[in-house]
Order: structure tokens, then C-alpha cells, then sequence
């Protein structure tokens, strides 16, 4: 069988790749994302700082992301 991952969230997950070289940053995700992993018990958040409104190449709206140290 193969499958096939498409949609919004791995196209997001693509740009925030290529936006990893334009903030010089080893990894970026969503605000939303790290809060989710809070919730679920995630201890690594202070590893993180917000970089919010951030315009990404090929997104419509900014989005509220945070960067790994």
C-alpha cells in the first residue's frame, strides 16, 4: 500500500521548513501546536520563544509561531 500525506497542515508543515533558513532558527512550530503539547503534557516549552505575526512565503494570513533555541 502507499499513502499519500496532503493538506493544509503538511503544506504549512513544508513552508515552516523553508521558513526555518529566513529566521536562522534550528526548528519552528505554530504557537497552537506547542500549546496543544502543553496540554498534553509537554515539559520542553521553555526551549521556545514566540515569533508572533511571523509572514511566511506563500501563506495568506501571518501566523503565531515559536522557535526552538
Amino acid at each position: 500500500l502507499e499513502f499519500t500525506v496532503i493538506g493544509d497542515v503538511v503544506n504549512l508543515a513544508t513552508k515552516l521548513e523553508k521558513h526555518c533558513k529566513v529566521v536562522r532558527r534550528p526548528g519552528l512550530a505554530t504557537a497552537a501546536a506547542l500549546s496543544v503539547a502543553r496540554e498534553q503534557g509537554f515539559a520542553g516549552a521553555d526551549r521556545f520563544e514566540p515569533l508572533p505575526g511571523e509572514r511566511i512565503a506563500g501563506a495568506g494570513e501571518p501566523v503565531d509561531l515559536v522557535a526552538a533555541r
